[in-house]
């Protein structure tokens, strides 16, 4: 569910908010809080991502799509599936996250974020195992 809402630039960032009017700004800080914002280059988006893989952080960093869709047709064309789908799961991590720190006031670790990530992965491999 996540992957299609990023897909179509529809998760609740404040510039999807604003274009839609239901807040008055589209800024986190001083920056505007797109979709790349939020997942890529927030503060504590850029401390989840320098745990993962340097190549990945690297390609993360460097890559110049600024559409969602396109972006994630990347990550699974271009990168071995394994990285793709820990590239997807940190993001949908990253997100839970920030609408934890957002809505409840709860502020994870960077620690409990990435044994998320582990687990989420770990799961959706017994799942595959079982299924095939």
């Amino acid at each position: 569910m996540f992957c299609w809402r990023l897909a179509l630039n529809s998760i609740p960032t404040a510039s999807v908010l604003k274009s839609r009017n239901l807040t008055a700004t589209s800024h986190c800080g001083v920056v505007d809080d797109t979709w790349k914002h939020s997942l890529l280059f927030c503060t504590m988006s850029k401390c989840v991502w320098a745990l993962l893989d340097e190549d990945i952080t690297y390609l993360i960093a460097h890559l110049r799509i600024s559409n969602p869709k396109q972006w994630i047709t990347f990550m699974c064309c271009n990168i071995p599936q394994v990285d793709g789908i820990r590239v997807l799961v940190t993001c949908w991590a990253i997100w839970r996250a920030r609408r934890k720190a957002i809505h409840a006031g709860v502020f994870q670790t960077l620690f409990s974020i990435m044994v998320m990530i582990n687990r989420q992965i770990e799961e959706l491999e017994m799942i595959r195992g079982n299924g095939a």
